[in-house]
């Protein structure tokens, strides 16, 4: 079986400028191509798991996350094993994406497709992302999480924050990927 990492896209592996509109939008926060390199020649699969709610919402359609995703390929020089997104959201615009759904974090969709996909051992694999939702998404998927303070005033309002429990803290996917690659 194979071990990865799962990255939240928006405060981890780019800036978190709320929804991003275009592709011009789109930078690379500190360390991102120097630590996922290291990760993916350590043998880990690198895969996204983001909620993009601004699809339900209206806001962009699946022709700018495309255009997003292959903007971050660019500028990383790679691309990464997965993408995985859940455009739905409770209070959407677009009907048919108004909903409550597994795949939403903190409820571990996203991540339990991946590993049924990629055949991957959650045992021995990370989950790197800014919100606390995130973390707990990564507990019930048996995935150990970091926690990447990136926006911490975010991180602060995330009221999964209460039961999520992170394997480490770090500021910065630098840090995050130091933590890994020096654990047993």
């Amino acid at each position: 079986m194979s071990r990865a990492i799962f990255l939240d896209r928006d405060g981890v592996i780019i800036e978190d400028t709320g929804h991003p509109g275009d592709a011009e939008e789109i930078h690379l926060l500190p360390g991102v191509t120097e630590s996922l390199t290291k990760l993916r020649d350590s043998g880990y699969l690198l895969l996204v798991v983001s909620n993009q709610a601004g699809i339900a919402k209206g806001l962009f359609g699946q022709e700018v996350l495309g255009q997003i995703e292959r903007e971050i390929v660019s500028l990383m020089g790679f691309d990464l094993d997965g993408w995985y997104y859940c455009p739905h959201h409770p209070e959407g615009q677009i009907e048919e994406l108004k909903r409550y759904c597994d795949c939403r974090k903190p409820k571990p969709g996203m991540l339990l497709q991946a590993i049924e996909e990629h055949h991957i051992d959650p045992a021995k694999s990370f989950m790197f992302g800014n919100m606390w939702h995130d973390v707990l998404a990564a507990n019930r998927a048996g995935v150990k999480a970091v926690l990447v303070d990136s926006t911490p005033e975010k991180a602060l309002a995330d009221p999964c924050k209460e039961i999520a429990t992170a394997w480490a803290t770090a500021h910065g996917i630098a840090e995050a990927t130091a933590a890994v690659l020096s654990s047993p």
